[in-house]
């Protein structure tokens, strides 16, 4: 099932208001992106929705720390381009400098990418205690409102963006979300259902992701949330004729070409523990990929859905 399909009507004032709104903020992280040329001899890789933390019981990345450090150093070692597609730390619940103490190798390994000009961080919302506008960095190495990657062989364009933006409570509404998240649902998440977990993507993405351990009710209202948020950016980039690569909802999504799929990909996330999710460019190729620890306990990837760079723009 597409994502045009799963998501609500666009016929209702109140969702004809809020796709303007996001589309408005869209066009604003498009103009503000720095370009990437890139060609089918080019290696790039994409996580995002790390949500780092700082190793205490409200941190969803912990688990799989040493799964991601497994695959970054991979990619490292084989000479990808590293780009965080945002919400890689957990700055609504944390201080910067308690959660660089507690993941000190993820970051030298991030230093690493940098220092071979490899490296690309693109801001979410969790991301920033500040404006979603305002200039951003991490230890000296900048945030970006999104990257506008040129395949050079075809002239065409791919635009990696969060996708925050999209979302009201996370951009336009931060000086509200961001103090009543730390201070008030930080501190109920152990005493509710709220501390929930995607399904495991499968092969081919036969079914898309489901909640697990919540109540039905709960989690058909946070996947209708996610559906909305999905159609507001596939508005967008169908306005624009742009393919997109985004994060946010936390839900896998890669195109079929035979089913003549809009270009619309999520790469899903890192915090369920477990597995964790990402998207490769090489060889000419895209895939969305997961990498887990199998039965002997090693570390294995494997590709969800592939398709030609060629083939994301009908």
């Amino acid at each position: 099932m597409t994502v045009t399909q799963q998501t609500w009507p666009q016929t209702a004032p109140i969702w004809q208001n809020w796709h303007t709104q996001a589309h408005e903020r869209l066009d604003l992280a498009f103009r503000q992106s720095p370009h990437l040329h890139f060609d089918d001899t080019s290696r790039l890789v994409f996580f995002s929705d790390m949500h780092r933390g700082i190793k205490d019981r409200y941190d969803f990345f912990a688990p799989n720390e040493n799964l991601f450090l497994h695959a970054l150093s991979h990619y490292c070692q084989q000479g990808y381009i590293y780009i965080e597609l945002g919400d890689g730390d957990e700055l609504w619940y944390n201080d910067f400098a308690r959660i660089r103490r507690a993941y000190g190798r993820v970051f030298d390994l991030l230093r690493q990418f940098r220092a071979s000009h490899r490296l690309h961080l693109i801001v979410g919302n969790h991301d920033s205690q500040r404006s979603m506008f305002d200039p951003m960095e991490k230890e000296g190495m900048p945030l970006h409102q999104g990257l506008v990657l040129h395949h050079a062989p075809s002239g065409r364009n791919l635009f990696a963006v969060h996708g925050h933006q999209a979302h009201p409570k996370g951009d336009r509404y931060w000086w509200f979300q961001r103090p009543h998240s730390r201070y008030v649902v930080k501190y109920t998440l152990p005493f509710s259902a709220s501390r929930y977990y995607f399904s495991e993507p499968e092969d081919g993405l036969r079914q898309r992701q489901h909640l697990v351990n919540l109540p039905r009710r709960m989690s058909s209202r946070i996947l209708r949330l996610a559906h909305q948020l999905e159609g507001a950016i596939l508005s967008w980039a169908q306005q624009q004729r742009q393919a997109i690569i985004c994060g946010h909802t936390h839900l896998c999504a890669f195109p079929d070409a035979d089913q003549a799929d809009p270009p619309f990909f999520n790469i899903g996330h890192c915090s369920t523990p477990g597995y964790i999710t990402g998207l490769e460019i090489a060889g000419g190729e895209m895939a969305l990929v997961k990498w887990k620890a199998n039965d002997t306990g090693a570390y294995q990837r494997t590709v969800l859905r592939q398709m030609a760079v060629t083939a994301v723009w009908p």
